[in-house]
């Protein structure tokens, strides 16, 4: 059983064309091409970033009270998700607080 094998051989050429070491590189480019290059892509970059307009972020309170979050020119109305009679944001993270530093302390024991 003949052999059959991928080549660019004619049948009457008796050399193979090893097409995979056409993509082997010969030789290193010079360091000075290697350094052109980098420069142009930091350039490249510098010039792509300084381009770009920074999203101005912030917050504001209305005149009602309420606080907004801006960004960019979207708008998102903070507020905290309790009860109006329950206790605020702050008083619950008091609260969590303190049960910490009461469960990490060491015990007194009584005598």
């Amino acid at each position: 059983m003949r052999k059959t094998h991928l080549s660019t051989t004619r049948p009457d050429e008796t050399n193979v064309i090893d097409l995979e070491s056409c993509f082997d590189p010969i030789f290193d480019p010079p360091q000075s091409f290697l350094d052109a290059c980098r420069k142009y892509w930091e350039n490249y970059y510098d010039a792509m970033m300084s381009g770009k307009p920074a999203v101005p972020t912030f917050y504001v309170r209305d005149e009602d009270g309420t606080l907004y979050f801006y960004h960019g020119k979207s708008r998102i109305r903070v507020s905290e998700h309790f009860r109006q009679q329950g206790k605020t944001f702050g008083e619950i993270a008091a609260d969590a607080i303190r049960f910490e530093a009461r469960a990490k302390a060491p015990a007194v024991k009584a005598s």
